[in-house]
This record gives structure tokens, C-alpha cells and sequence, in this order.
């Protein structure tokens, strides 16, 4: 997981090898969908990888472009609880 959302945030297409729901949840928050998943149990089968790989490349332009707009977004998610703790240690509420 952590070296997925480490090649999301620089950018890089990435297909999450879910071996529990956390990769699905990520990749329905990340793409907004569950295609860039893929099941543990279905990664060793015989081309379904390859399968994967081959429809993100045939989807790669619009892929990027969508990542170049989401990963900021997910950015300020992820500082908005430190923000809205910071203003609560200093007391200023909400």
C-alpha cells in the first residue's frame, strides 16, 4: 500500500495488488472506480496482469491528465485534519 500511494503521489499510473479492502477503498478514492485494482488471488493467474497493464497503457494519456488534477486534491485532504488540529491546539476552535 505504501509504495502505491508513493507512486500515485509522484504521478505514476498504478494498479493496486489488493491483498485486503484497503487497496480497493484507495483505488475508489484515488480513480474514483476499482479498475486499477486487482484481487491477490487473481495476480498470479495467467494473464490477468498483463491484461491490466495493457488497458492502463491503452489509457495512459487520460489517466495522467486525470492524476495530474486528482493528487493535489488528495494533498489538502490529507492536511486537513493536521490543519483543524493545529487550530484546536491554539484554540481558535473550528
Amino acid at each position: 500500500m505504501h509504495c502505491a500511494i508513493n507512486s500515485l503521489d509522484a504521478n505514476v499510473l498504478t494498479i493496486l495488488v489488493a491483498y485486503s479492502r484497503k487497496a480497493v477503498g484507495m483505488c475508489q478514492y484515488v480513480y474514483g472506480n476499482g479498475d486499477w485494482v486487482l484481487p491477490l488471488n487473481e495476480f498470479s493467474k495467467e494473464g490477468v496482469l498483463e491484461e491490466k497493464v495493457r488497458s492502463t497503457k491503452k489509457q495512459e494519456h487520460a489517466i495522467r491528465a486525470y492524476l495530474e488534477k486528482r493528487i493535489p486534491e488528495i494533498r489538502q485532504d490529507a492536511y486537513q485534519p493536521m490543519q483543524r488540529l493545529k487550530k484546536l491546539l491554539e484554540g481558535t476552535g473550528k
